[in-house]
C-alpha cells in the first residue's frame, strides 16, 4: 500500500451555504481532510489522503468518499481530480500560482531595446500590454504578455526621416563660404 494525497473538486447545482460547507467540514475531519467552497463556482473542493496500492484505486477511494460520503445529501459531479504523492503534492502547492514579472529591464531584454524604447511603448502603442503592478522602480509585466507583444509588434527599423516628421521644420543655414560672400558684397 503506498500513500497519495487527491483533490478532487465537484460541481453542484447550487451554491453550498455556510451549514453546509461547516458539515461538510465536520464529515471530513474522520480522514483529515480539508474541505473548502469551489471557487469557479457552485460546489465544493476536498483534499484527502488515501492508502491504496495503485493510482486508480487511489482516485476511486478519493472520488466515493468526496462525493458519496462527505456530498451525501448533495448532488453533484467531479470536474477536476488530482492524485499524485503526498511529496509532489506539498512541492505544488508552494510553487508561486501567479505568472513570472518583468521589470522595464526585463521587458527591454525580451524586446531587444532599451528600457527608454519600452517605456515609449508602453505609452504610444495600444496594443502593448497594462503594467499589472506598480513598484518604486516602475512598472511590473508579466512575462507571457511581454513575449506575446513581442510576436505580435510590427517593428518598423530605423529612426523616421526628419523630412517625414510635419511636426519639425528644417532651418537652413548659410555656409561659411556663403557668409564671407556677403561680407565682401557689403
Amino acid at each position: 500500500m503506498s500513500e497519495w494525497t487527491a483533490q478532487i473538486t465537484i460541481e453542484t447545482s447550487d451554491p453550498l451555504d455556510e451549514p453546509a460547507l461547516v458539515a461538510l467540514g465536520v464529515a471530513a475531519e474522520e480522514r483529515d481532510a480539508t474541505v473548502a467552497n469551489r471557487a469557479e463556482g457552485p460546489g465544493y473542493t476536498v483534499i484527502v489522503d488515501v492508502q491504496a496500492g495503485e493510482l486508480l484505486a487511489a482516485a476511486r477511494d478519493a472520488v466515493r468518499f468526496a462525493r458519496d460520503e462527505l456530498g451525501a445529501d448533495l448532488s453533484g459531479q467531479v470536474v477536476d481530480l488530482r492524485v499524485t504523492r503526498p511529496e509532489w503534492f506539498e512541492a505544488a502547492a508552494r510553487r508561486p500560482d501567479f505568472p513570472p514579472l518583468a521589470s522595464a529591464a526585463d521587458a527591454a531584454e525580451i524586446l531587444g531595446v532599451s528600457r527608454q524604447r519600452v517605456h515609449q511603448l508602453a505609452a504610444s502603442n495600444t496594443r502593448f500590454p497594462a503594467p499589472v503592478a506598480r513598484v518604486a522602480t516602475g512598472p511590473l509585466w508579466t512575462v507571457p504578455a511581454i513575449e506575446h507583444f513581442n510576436r505580435i509588434w510590427e517593428r518598423k527599423p530605423g529612426r523616421p526621416h526628419l523630412a517625414d516628421t510635419p511636426s519639425r521644420t528644417l532651418v537652413e543655414y548659410p555656409s561659411v563660404e556663403d557668409e564671407q560672400l556677403q561680407r565682401r558684397r557689403a
